[in-house]
């Protein structure tokens, strides 16, 4: 009888601890189930926190948004100056468009369903497809960091502590692609993304484009939107130990538009 009281007294204490159990969270479970690395996970929830928040990100269905591209020679000329418009659909599934205009005419990519056209003036460009893709996939990425990392596929690793030129402490993370057996990767190179190790900011990128680096630093971010979106950001070509070279460009990020969103409270 003893056992049998034992044995039932640790069945009622499992019922009263299942029924405790917490409901999953979106924000914190679900999303992050691809990442298999401990530290990696607690800097992307604390990164995504400060962009937004998962369920902000999830409730978009499309955006659009005007994107100025300045480059430069390592002499400080200008190399070229490019304005473009970006629309993205991102329900029922990924669609949208880039379009700009230069001395060939006005050029626009177009994606749906995982293939992407080029076209100048609206008359179709034969051959680059793959490269139109992967120039859409690409833009789309970079607008949605740090989301995006949580993509399956992405080879996710924790490098340490680094120290930025202005004196930011932030966690880097490493992550590296393979578009040969990822159809939603649009690029091999290598990448380490910079959070403030504090708030969770996305402060800067590293990539490797062989044989040369480039450091691309977030300076300013938009306040109005759901997800807080990169508003101005500098790249310099630069070292593995991110000594700046030279200014290789600017980008500034405008005009948001998130039809049925709502601004962050």
């Amino acid at each position: 009888m003893a056992q049998l009281g034992a044995k039932l007294k640790w069945i009622f204490i499992a019922t009263i601890l299942a029924g405790c159990q917490v409901a999953p969270d979106p924000e914190t479970d679900a999303p992050f189930n691809n990442t298999h690395d401990d530290e990696v996970r607690i800097i992307l929830q604390r990164a995504i926190a400060s962009a937004g928040g998962w369920t902000a990100w999830s409730a978009i269905d499309s955006i659009t948004y005007r994107k100025r591209s300045i480059l430069y020679l390592a002499d400080g000329a200008v190399e070229s100056d490019q304005t473009q418009y970006h629309r993205y659909d991102l329900q029922p599934s990924l669609s949208g468009s880039i379009t700009w205009s230069d001395s060939t005419g006005e050029v626009t990519i177009a994606y749906q369903d995982g293939n992407a056209t080029r076209s100048i003036d609206g008359v179709a460009v034969t051959g680059g497809e793959e490269s139109a893709r992967q120039t859409f996939l690409s833009a789309y990425y970079v607008l949605f960091i740090p989301f995006k990392l949580l993509d399956p596929g992405t080879l996710l690793t924790y490098t340490g502590k680094d120290t930025l030129e202005s004196g930011a402490i932030a966690d880097v993370i490493k992550a590296e692609y393979d578009p040969g057996q990822h159809g939603n990767h649009s690029t091999s190179d290598v990448w380490w993304y910079y959070f403030e190790e504090n708030t969770g900011r996305h402060l800067a990128s590293l990539v490797y484009h062989p044989p040369t680096y480039a450091l691309i630093e977030n300076i300013r971010t938009t306040q109005t939107t759901p997800i807080r979106f990169n508003a101005y950001r500098e790249s310099y070509r630069c070292d593995r130990t991110l000594n700046k070279q030279f200014l290789r460009g600017v980008f500034e990020y405008s005009d948001f538009r998130l039809p049925g969103a709502s601004a962050p409270q």
